[in-house]
């Protein structure tokens, strides 16, 4: 093996071991998270609705992206894993949502054929055409279909179909009394949106934003501070390891797939996790940390 590899490898053992010596109660969970992860992974289910062709590979999307953001956070990259959490805590609000609302699944979709169609559009103005003919022939059509049918709210006249990551934070989970009911330890995704939602939006799409976090003031001006993202690893480690436990009840639940009492104890041990998260919230000067409903 090339020695620069074995550089780099030896440098990501090392980081490694620091995260998980840093946080020993999220070590300690990691090898039984794995056996459910594997074990949920295993099963058959059984499609009693149209929606169940999509909820059951958006969970298991989700599953994913908290093993992307594992990789990331468990080697000190945690901007890294903040870009993916963004996405991750979409795919989450989404699954939580259709399960709710299944009915809207149509309507999202075919809007999300005019924002292809929109974007397409955008590039073909620049003289770029990222597609072949004929696929843009069939989104084109796909759109024009889905702008005829499109249905609006009543109240405000927008489209149904286009509804925001919040909104399906709020209309995709119980109230948070409701909450009290479900797996002790288990805290929402409304509670995470700042940490885990609003600032991965800036870091992904700000990008003045997102390289201003990592500069350090220097008495000549100021240097790139690669640290300052490690800081953010624990949290969305932490978060997104409570997420996919959310996910997998929740489909477990649906399905009917015999997990529900392990995945329950599973959310509750978890719960003894969010001292380091808080800690770690603490140390980038944050607010709004979940509340430790495990006592």
């Amino acid at each position: 093996m090339d020695g620069g590899v074995e550089e780099v490898f030896s440098a990501w053992d090392v980081q490694r071991n620091e995260f998980v010596d840093a946080h020993p109660q999220f070590a300690q969970q990691l090898g039984p998270l794995s056996q459910t992860i594997n074990s949920f992974r295993d099963r058959t289910i059984d499609v009693s609705a149209k929606v169940d062709y999509l909820l059951w590979p958006l969970g298991l999307q989700c599953i994913e992206s908290f093993e992307d953001i594992l990789l990331n956070a468990m080697h000190g990259r945690g901007a890294a894993a903040q870009r993916l959490m963004r996405s991750m805590y979409e795919r989450v609000a989404l699954l939580f949502f259709l399960e709710k609302h299944p009915d809207r699944a149509d309507e999202l979709h075919e809007e999300a054929s005019i924002d292809l169609d929109r974007l397409l559009t955008e590039f073909e103005k620049t003289g770029l055409t990222p597609t072949t003919l004929e696929i843009r022939e069939n989104i084109r059509g796909k759109a024009s279909t889905a702008r005829a049918g499109r249905k609006r709210c009543e109240q405000c006249g927008a489209p149904r179909g286009r509804i925001t990551v919040p909104e399906m934070v709020s209309k995709g989970e119980p109230p948070a009394e409701s909450l009290e009911q479900g797996p002790p330890g288990y805290v929402g995704l409304a509670v995470l949106s700042g940490s885990c939602y609003l600032e991965p939006t800036f870091q992904t799409y700000a990008t003045a934003y997102s390289v201003a976090l990592a500069m350090r003031p220097t008495e000549t001006g100021a240097v790139y501070d690669g640290a300052e993202q490690a800081k953010r690893a624990p949290i969305m480690l932490i978060a997104a390891h409570h997420m996919v436990l959310g996910v997998m009840y929740r489909l477990s639940e649906r399905f009917r797939l015999g997990m529900s009492d392990e995945l329950a104890e599973r959310i509750e041990q978890h719960s003894e996790c969010w001292p380091e998260l808080k800690a770690a919230q603490g140390e980038l000067h944050e607010t709004g940390a979940p509340n430790d409903k495990s006592g």
